[in-house]
């Protein structure tokens, strides 16, 4: 498979909106797209959000402004 087939398959757009997620779950959700490097928007609304998720979003952001998430 090629990189422009495997694309269609990542995701790019996440929105996650009163589902009762909790903290540790939201940061496996996070952790996936840390290792897929594809998600361009994460809507998170009426969630837990505490400090497992925070130290993985900071990653994802730190990998953001290195670039490796923007094409």
């Amino acid at each position: 498979n090629t990189e422009s087939e495997l694309d269609q398959y990542m995701v790019e757009t996440l929105v996650i909106d009163n589902c009762y997620i909790k903290d540790e779950s939201m940061a496996l959700i996070l952790e996936s797209v840390l290792a897929q490097k594809s998600l361009k928007k994460l809507v998170y609304i009426r969630n837990e959000f505490g400090k497992k998720s925070v130290e993985i979003m900071s990653k994802i952001l730190e990998h953001q402004n290195s670039g490796i998430f923007l094409r």
